[in-house]
């Protein structure tokens, strides 16, 4: 089988590591010969994946979510030098990261094959998202998004090397799911969201939500530790029904407290990205409401599996919660339709449609969302496919 080179240098708490290890384990899982570039704290969290041989890269900004050009520049030189002694010609170079072009001209002077996965395509300076789309049309072989909207972003030339995998759940992480899905019947309302610190205008309408409603219990998980994130637990115009956690690994538990989950980006923070939070939720039997700019709304529809709005109309977000809270006829049946939805996405259809890449197979960009809804996708049932994109 192949040699394929996997790169990572983000944190290991982040979304995209997640993904970058769903990703090794099915490269691994199907026979291919893996060996990951990534940070200590990432190849800890690897080391549970037998068959991975891990290098590890010093990277002193790993936890920091605006590190300066110059560290970025560090890094991305030695990630250059790496691949340049690694990679042989016929092997496959993996980046999972926008970040990491440097690796990408490295495969390419080695004659290796590059695979790039964009698994959150933030809105970026415009220079900057010029050069990325200049390097990543002159050197990929193959693009991977995870979402409809991301592709869109970044406009890249060809469309024939471009294919969307949504993100999933992990197969652990569906299993627990089951099991703790209903199992706390007797629970207060309680409102669920789940972001970094830095999305201030995100957490500001949360916590605006929470005043217009103090009946409901609202809980705000944040990913990270920041200072940031200290000060809205320490808060003063944190209202009364509303706390706020550091994630601990403890994820789950905070799903089977609540009764909906809420993204409340306004259309100047979005993401293009498909967070997995939402499926993750969605699994829980949790109606969502999503933002309308994204890569989210990509996962539901709305009105039958929650809502998707511009999360700074907090009104309409007061109504639907209120309607979801009182109408308890309406609240099972969007939960029942969230779940069976969520089963869409699941983690044997990610390996699969995600190796068959690595397997030469190119696929047509909408492919795998024809083989992921089937005639719903044909019939344009889920909210993307009313845009342009079918």
């Amino acid at each position: 089988m192949k040699n394929i080179i996997a790169v990572q240098m983000l944190s290991s708490k982040s979304q995209s590591f997640g993904v970058f290890k769903q990703s090794v384990a099915a490269l691994v899982n199907t026979g291919f010969n893996v060996k990951t570039i990534t940070t200590a704290s990432q190849a800890a969290q690897l080391s549970d994946l037998k068959g991975v041989d891990a290098l590890i890269l010093k990277n002193n900004d790993e936890f920091n979510p605006s590190p300066s050009i110059y560290a970025i520049f560090k890094t991305q030189i030695k990630l250059f030098f790496k691949i340049i002694k690694m990679a042989q010609p016929g092997d496959v170079v993996y980046i999972n990261s926008i970040y990491s072009v440097m690796p990408g001209f490295a495969a390419k002077i080695k004659k290796a094959k590059l695979i790039w996965h964009i698994d959150n395509a933030k809105q970026q300076p415009r220079l900057f998202s010029l050069f990325l789309k200049h390097v990543i049309n002159k050197t990929a072989n193959q693009v991977i998004f995870a979402s409809a909207a991301s592709k869109d972003q970044l406009g890249l030339k060809n469309n024939q090397k471009q294919a969307i995998i949504y993100n999933t759940p992990t197969t652990e992480f569906i299993q627990q799911s089951a099991q703790l899905r209903n199992t706390n019947p007797t629970k207060k309302f309680t409102a669920l969201m789940i972001s970094a610190s830095h999305a201030k205008q995100s957490i500001n309408n949360y916590f605006e939500l929470a005043c217009r409603m103090p009946l409901i219990d609202f809980e705000l998980l944040l990913t990270d530790t920041t200072e940031n994130a200290l000060s809205y637990m320490l808060s003063s115009a944190r209202p009364a029904n509303l706390n706020v956690f550091i994630e601990d690994n403890n994820r789950p538990e905070f799903y089977k407290r609540a009764n909906i989950f809420i993204n409340p980006s306004p259309a100047s923070e979005h993401s293009a990205s498909a967070d997995v939070n939402v499926l993750e939720a969605m699994y829980f039997g949790m109606p969502v409401i999503v933002p309308t700019a994204g890569g989210l709304k990509e996962l539901i529809s709305t009105g039958k599996h929650g809502l998707v709005v511009d999360g700074a109309d907090i009104t309409t977000i007061e109504k639907a919660l209120l309607e979801l809270k009182t109408n308890q006829s309406l609240y099972n049946r969007v939960s029942a339709a969230c779940l069976k939805q969520a089963t869409l996405f699941n983690p044997a259809l990610f390996s699969l449609q995600f190796t068959n890449l690595f397997k030469g197979e190119r696929a047509q960009p909408y492919a795998n969302l024809i083989q992921l809804f089937g005639n719903s996708y044909l019939n344009k049932e889920i909210s993307v496919f009313n845009t342009n994109l079918a």
